[in-house]
């Protein structure tokens, strides 16, 4: 779970995320108060305060780990060079960067790698981004760097390609399909 230090309203990465669950997505409601009386109604606009970096293995990868018997059952995820806290008033990350390691856990679903989350400020960024795989022995299958891969607030990035085997290519792509902006409850 993420840390809140309520009195300065900053929410902080957890200190040991865990990869491939969407319980790493984040969404907060901001709403001025100055004279409060009775219940407040209508709709709450929650906004996303974090991206999603996904993986995904191409089927012809996917069916060449099979064959070599290199099927990924576990995976995690370290995001580089990433903002650490993010404050809820001004919905600014800080400026101070840092490494988020998601610990190990169960591939998504067959060719689906891993996901993990990070703060992005309204700017973008770019990060480094390490995938690490493993079988259902929990041996190492592949570990891949990605530099340079543009992260984008309340977007996906999508890093699909031939990922398990041989020589790695691969697309990445920015998705406005993480639902929308805002999420109405």
């Amino acid at each position: 779970t993420y840390s809140i230090d309520a009195d300065n309203a900053v929410v902080s990465m957890p200190s040991t995320p865990v990869a491939n669950t969407d319980e790493n997505d984040l969404f907060y409601y901001l709403e001025e108060v100055n004279d409060y009386a009775g219940q407040k109604t209508g709709a709450v606009v929650l906004n996303r305060a974090v991206a999603l970096v996904n993986f995904r293995s191409n089927d012809t990868d996917w069916t060449n780990a099979n064959t070599l018997g290199a099927t990924p059952a576990y995976s995690s995820v370290t995001l580089k060079d990433v903002p650490t806290t993010f404050d809820l008033l001004s919905g600014e990350t800080n400026a101070t960067l840092g490494n988020v390691t998601y610990s190990r856990s169960s591939i998504p679903g067959d060719k689906y790698l891993a996901a993990a989350y990070c703060f992005v400020p309204e700017s973008n960024i770019t990060a480094e981004v390490n995938l690490y795989t493993a079988d259902s022995d929990a041996s190492l299958v592949r570990t891949l760097e990605v530099g340079h891969v543009p992260v984008e607030a309340n977007k996906q990035t999508n890093i699909t390609g031939a990922i398990m085997t041989g020589t790695v290519y691969f697309d990445i792509t920015i998705n406005a399909g993480n639902e929308s902006t805002n999420k109405e409850i």
